[in-house]
């Protein structure tokens, strides 16, 4: 959950294709090494120069919903590939989390995607559509890095489909509250765009639509460096968090729109 109100941070007006593409075969100019070596076993001076591309990539294009690269851990019934390979995930109120994540961890690496989410509007005011990642418990903490690419409902006004806009934020464990946070918009949600993440060592950069959108360095370090993840999608009821969301409406009449449409996803190391 944020601390307070975040940043807006204006989009490009640049739009994606409304065709589905191939995913780009390089990742952004200013992306990371492939440095492999888990950050915590690496001191300060040894953390890996910018400006290198990344070449060890796997990618998911849903075409089925045997995943080579990920699990259904939330509700597989309401998972569906939809006609040009696409991945559907769906909720209701039976079924309140849809979510998928990856098979593996991935440490100092490049993750991109696209998806559109399923609608806006009163009605879909308690739904989270997230992206993000999550890494393993550090000792003494009961919380892991996370990297978060979320859309939220009805919370706190300045965020959210309401405002057309993407909440980008990294939870450092230790804390209860984000500390490094803010919002990137406007952006038409209901039609496909391209979201990146990058994280290595002490860094965590953003992307959107091709446009690095937010970036932190400010970690704590003795508390630790950013982990390997875990890359998540995850659809889900935010109604037990009315800071962050809204009471959601099963009984609506959009209640078949209540998804979240994903495209592919790219990791590269």
């Amino acid at each position: 959950m944020p601390v307070s109100l975040p940043t807006v941070v204006t989009a490009s007006s640049s739009q994606p294709s409304p065709s589905k593409p191939v995913a780009s075969s390089t990742v952004p100019t200013s992306a990371f090494t492939s440095q492999s070596t888990p950050v915590s076993t690496l001191p300060k001076s040894q953390s890996p120069s910018l400006g290198q591309s990344r070449t060890n990539c796997v990618q998911e294009n849903f075409d089925t919903l045997n995943f080579q690269y990920f699990d259904a851990v939330a509700c597989p019934g309401g998972m569906s590939i939809l006609n040009g390979g696409y991945l559907n995930l769906h909720v209701t109120k039976s079924c309140p989390t849809s979510r998928i994540d990856s098979k593996v961890f991935y440490q100092n690496a490049y993750v991109e995607t696209r998806f559109k989410i399923g609608g806006q509007g009163p009605d879909f005011s308690g739904l989270v559509y997230a992206f993000y990642t999550d890494g393993i418990v550090k000792p003494n903490n009961n919380h892991a890095d996370e990297i978060d690419v979320e859309i939220v409902g009805y919370g706190n006004p300045g965020r959210g489909w309401k405002d057309k806009t993407v909440q980008l934020g990294f939870w450092e464990p230790g804390y209860e509250l984000y500390q490094h946070l803010t919002n990137y918009g406007p952006l038409k949600l209901e039609e496909f765009n391209t979201y990146a993440i990058q994280w290595n060592y002490d860094t965590v950069d953003f992307f959107i639509n091709g446009v690095k959108a937010f970036s932190s360095s400010q970690f704590d370090t003795s508390i630790g460096y950013v982990q390997p993840q875990k890359v998540i999608y995850s659809l889900w009821d935010g109604t037990p968090y009315p800071d962050f969301s809204a009471p959601m409406n099963w009984n609506s009449p959009r209640a078949g729109d209540f998804n979240m449409v994903v495209d592919y996803v790219k990791i590269c190391t």
